[in-house]
């Protein structure tokens, strides 16, 4: 028979035995964290490098060195170059590879099409083309006529209503160009009329801005750009259209939206302004975008560049939209 003792000193370590047994059930049980990796990472994407050339219409080229800007200095590691050369360098630029991303100030053309069917179109916005005559023009109160317009540039001399007024010299594009493209649709069946060619005297200069300047530098010139480059501009007047049923249209920030909200919704017709004058700003790639040049494309379609199209005097498809 054991002794009383022993039997406690049993008792004692079976109970001892039994807790430990309690607290080993009961305690959890240790974190293993995998070589390498801390708890708390949370994956990050890799800074984006590399280099966007942009290249083509001189409408689009303004908004797209602001939105360049401010994506740098989003992405210091990538590197982006804006040049000219109009609509058409624009688009045959980005058919042939040249550019990464071109612009233009109109819908790509069939003709282009046909010849680079994998130009992909991303419409960042629109605006208008406006007509303007120097600072010595008299103009009548209610405009020139769509007629005495498209005369004068066929010819490339002032018809009698225009000279009447001081007008002395007609001034067009010197490259291929969607301002002149609009321009030359309103006027005209075929567009190409708009352009300098053996038949006519028009005087030409590169660019809205070559535009601009000849006219501004000439009292008695008479030409178009887009509406945004007048903003701000002195030494020009902005001309009325008038149209065959007598209808004059004004340019202005107003009438010119309305006239693009018509045009985006398929409209035959706008009160605002002519529906040929309006037009689509464009960026250009050879298929779908892809890579940095998707990433610039999606940012300046957000409303966080609302400030860029303001300062150029165009419309976001926001600010088209919320009309």
């Amino acid at each position: 028979m054991f002794s009383k003792k022993l039997i406690a000193t049993f008792s004692v370590v079976a109970i001892i035995t039994m807790f430990a047994l309690v607290l080993g059930c009961t305690s959890p049980s240790p974190t293993v964290t995998p070589t390498g990796t801390a708890t708390s990472a949370t994956p990050t994407a890799a800074p984006l490098s590399g280099s966007i050339l942009i290249g083509g219409s001189t409408t689009v080229q303004p908004l797209s060195d602001l939105i360049a800007k401010q994506y740098m200095s989003n992405n210091t590691g990538v590197k982006i170059t804006v040049q000219g050369g109009g609509s058409g360098a624009g688009e045959v630029g980005i058919g042939k590879g040249t550019f990464d991303i071109g612009m233009a100030s109109e819908m790509v053309p069939a003709t282009v099409m046909q010849t680079y069917p994998n130009i992909t179109t991303y419409t960042v916005g629109g605006s208008g083309v406006a007509i303007i005559a120097g600072s010595g023009v008299t103009l009548p109160a209610n405009g020139f006529s769509i007629k005495d317009l498209a005369d004068s540039y066929a010819s490339g001399k002032p018809v009698a209503n225009l000279t009447s007024a001081g007008i002395k010299e007609l001034y067009t594009r010197a490259e291929s160009s969607g301002t002149a493209d609009s321009f030359g649709g309103y006027l005209f069946t075929n567009k190409t009329y708009i352009y300098a060619n053996t038949s006519n005297n028009l005087r030409t200069a590169n660019g809205n801005d070559g535009v601009l300047a000849a006219v501004q530098g000439d009292p008695n010139g008479l030409g178009f750009v887009d509406f945004g480059f007048t903003h701000g501009a002195t030494g020009i007047q902005l001309v009325q259209a008038r149209d065959s049923s007598g209808k004059s249209y004004t340019p202005s920030d107003n009438n010119i939206k309305g006239g693009l909200k018509d045009y985006f919704n398929k409209q035959n017709t706008s009160t605002y302004y002519p529906l040929k004058l309006v037009r689509p700003l464009n960026y250009l790639t050879n298929g779908p975008a892809t890579g940095i040049v998707k990433s610039y494309i999606d940012f300046a379609m957000t409303a966080n560049n609302e400030f860029a199209f303001q300062q150029c005097g165009y419309f976001s498809m926001q600010d088209i939209n919320s009309m």
